[in-house]
């Protein structure tokens, strides 16, 4: 840990590249799980202006030590730039915290630099998980993301032998998040049990006291809530299916574990020696995976509410982010060896993250695994990888983002083979990769597979005479998909850049077994070429933030957003309203209590008692609105205010217009337009 400590350039550079890519990806605020963060934060309840509903008010009970932290220094005027630093740091320290794993490799502290800078703008660590749809680096503030990075803090310190430290760090990320610092819990004490080959060891012990001493705070909070009755498992399987159930999303939970698998055995299998770091660093993930396996049948197995609590489909992010280390160890570990065997599985496993498609980086750690020709449960595994294409999985949409890794992968690919040359083949090789180019560039994400698949194949076959025009084809196909895309400003340069990489990884490439002092130049001025993009990729994110400060939204956003100032200036304390449009967090602008929306359910996972009033409004609101009485159902709800976007004037008798905003209209429900009984006036919603 000492000689990670010492890395202060290295590490100021990490954060720099976190920085850029975030501000590259964008900076959203509110967005997201922010809807339920902004009135912990703010303290709504507590507040004489509210909203004081039976919905807001559950919010004492949310459970994060974190949120009560930022609520000592945030305020309403500087809650957005507190946020904005939250997600700034949040993503900085990640990438800090994969350095650290990086420099289990044990290479040089510039290569090791190099690919750590990379990571940050892998397409296929940012956003969420498609299994579980859990945090990576975030497009917004986030306490789940610091819980992350405590987790994998402590499982680095555990790595390096750190038993207390490491506990004392998961144990801080239950203060953050319970759910996920409880699964990390269990991988730690897997991992002791697996590596002292005992049950239960005396570090074990030693692993949960302290744990359990440094997650206090939360438990006993968590014991002083008031007990309402359980929730339904019927609630998990409507509201939280995606964090619970993994036989909805078939696909993501076989690739997720193959991927956790696969890393593990790559780096298990492939240091070479006693078990040492890196051999450890593949045991860890493969624990990790284990975990994540048993995590995702507790469901199944037991219904019991207290497993959908603990959201664990959520923890994949741990074992992707893992998975994501061991393929930078990996391809440290192959440039330091050196030879195109060695890098190409290698280089593979990291170009999946670099195109958010995991079938790619499995196949290139199942070759890891086995150096090169895997034996038969590593032939399996590869099946099952392309095997599960053939399963149900929600489609995606390619942006011009993922353009740039494609590039980036058709480089690194081309690079790791030229070292080394390939066996004569045949001139079929060239078109394969120009048609790859071109599908990989203007289809969807399932021709990015098999886009992928094509172009390694294309490399490990061809003879070495073709392998130039193959790359020319593929750059030609790749400008013409640029074109087609369209792309703003600074994100076209990172694509040029991107684009050069290729043609200069040929350069390097094909100079590295000449000799003489010119060869060593144009070699020299190769390698530097393939560092170029990244150095550009840096100031990409600055520049396009000093150029687009803030995302343009849109027209009902506007009106919105417009409604709910209003609102807030010219409506009494207290007022309610029901919207009849999408909700782009209203209540929060307005401080103004919104009668039913479908994202109030999350509050009955920290306050189960209004879970009863949530359903019954659900109900009523479906109810009416299938027999389109959707006003009827304002006048039962005894709210004072509708926003509404229909074209035609509600009902003067009824309903006095007092605001409008494009295509939105704020109606005042008149008291005398009250129906009783009042709608769910008799459940006991008492957080």
């Amino acid at each position: 840990m000492q000689r990670f400590f010492q890395d202060g350039w290295a590490a100021l550079v990490c954060v720099v590249a976190a920085v850029s890519a975030t501000l590259l990806s964008g900076m959203n605020f509110p967005e997201q799980n922010n809807l339920w963060h902004l009135p912990v934060v703010l303290n709504y309840p507590a507040t004489q202006e509210g909203p004081h509903d039976p919905y807001h008010a559950t919010f004492t009970n949310f459970i994060s030590v974190f949120w009560l932290v930022v609520r000592q220094f945030a305020t309403e005027q500087n809650v957005q730039t507190v946020f904005y630093g939250l997600q700034l740091g949040g993503n900085a320290l990640l990438a800090l915290t994969l350095y650290g794993f990086a420099r289990i490799a044990q290479a040089s502290r510039r290569a090791t630099l190099l690919v750590c800078m990379g990571l940050p703008f892998c397409y296929g660590l940012w956003g969420a998980t498609r299994l579980g749809f859990s945090e990576l680096f975030v497009t917004y503030a986030t306490h789940t993301q610091y819980a992350i990075v405590l987790c994998l803090l402590g499982l680095l310190l555990l790595l390096h032998g750190r038993v207390l430290l490491s506990a004392l760090a998961v144990g801080a990320a239950a203060n953050t998040n319970l759910f996920m610092a409880a699964w990390t819990f269990a991988t730690a004490l897997l991992f002791i049990a697996a590596v002292q080959k005992k049950p239960l060891a005396r570090d074990t012990v030693r692993y949960a006291a302290v744990f359990l001493v440094a997650a206090t705070p939360t438990l006993l909070w968590l014991h002083s809530i008031p007990r309402g009755p359980a929730l339904p498992m019927a609630f998990f399987q409507e509201f939280l299916r995606g964090h619970v159930y993994a036989l909805d999303y078939p696909r993501a939970a076989l690739q997720t574990v193959l991927l956790g698998a696969t890393a593990g055995m790559a780096l298990w299998r492939h240091a070479p020696g006693s078990p040492g770091l890196v051999q450890l660093l593949g045991l860890l993930n493969l624990c990790c995976t284990a975990v994540l396996v048993l995590a995702m049948a507790a469901p199944y197995v037991c219904e019991l509410p207290a497993i959908g609590l603990l959201h664990p489909l959520r923890f994949a992010s741990i074992t992707v982010l893992l998975s994501a280390a061991c393929a930078a160890v990996l391809l440290l570990q192959s440039l330091a060896t050196g030879g195109a065997g060695a890098m190409l599985p290698a280089l593979a496993a990291v170009a999946g993250f670099l195109i958010k498609e995991p079938l790619v980086s499995i196949l290139g750690l199942a070759l890891a695994a086995q150096g090169g020709r895997p034996a038969r449960p590593w032939r399996a595994a590869m099946l099952a990888a392309l095997a599960s294409l053939l399963l149900d999985a929600p489609t995606a949409a390619l942006s011009a983002k993922l353009a740039v890794f494609c590039s980036l992968l058709a480089a690194l690919l081309a690079a790791a083979w030229l070292a080394d040359g390939a066996g004569p083949r045949g001139a079929a090789a060239a078109a394969s990769l120009a048609v790859a180019g071109v599908l990989t560039l203007l289809d969807t994400t399932v021709w990015t597979v098999v886009a992928t698949l094509a172009l390694m194949a294309c490399l490990m076959l061809a003879a070495p005479r073709w392998q130039v025009a193959a790359l020319a084809a593929a750059l030609l196909a790749a400008l013409a998909g640029v074109r087609q895309q369209g792309t703003d400003g600074p994100t076209a340069a990172l694509l040029v850049a991107a684009l050069l990489l290729v043609p200069a990884a040929a350069l390097a490439a094909r100079q590295l077994g000449s000799s003489g002092r010119g060869a060593m130049r144009l070699a020299g001025a190769g390698r530097l070429c393939i560092v170029a993009p990244l150095l550009l990729a840096l100031p990409a994110g600055y520049a396009r933030f000093a150029l687009e400060h803030a995302r343009a939204p849109t027209k009902r956003a506007d009106a919105l957003t417009d409604a709910a100032s209003w609102a807030r200036q010219h409506t009494p304390v207290g007022a309610s309203f029901f919207l009849d449009v999408p909700d782009n967090g209203f209540a929060n602008q307005a401080r103004r209590a919104v009668w039913w929306l479908p994202s109030q359910g999350a509050a009955a996972m920290w306050s189960t008692a209004f879970h009863a009033t949530w359903v019954c409004r659900r109900d009523a609101a479906a109810a009416f609105a299938a027999r389109g009485e959707t006003l009827q159902l304002v006048q039962r709800a005894h709210v004072d205010y509708v926003v509404t976007s229909a074209p035609q004037p509600l009902p003067e008798a009824q309903f006095a217009l007092v605001h409008a905003s494009g295509p939105l209209r704020v109606y005042r429900l008149l008291p005398a337009a009250r129906q009783q009984p009042e709608l769910c006036a008799a459940v006991a919603a008492a957080p």
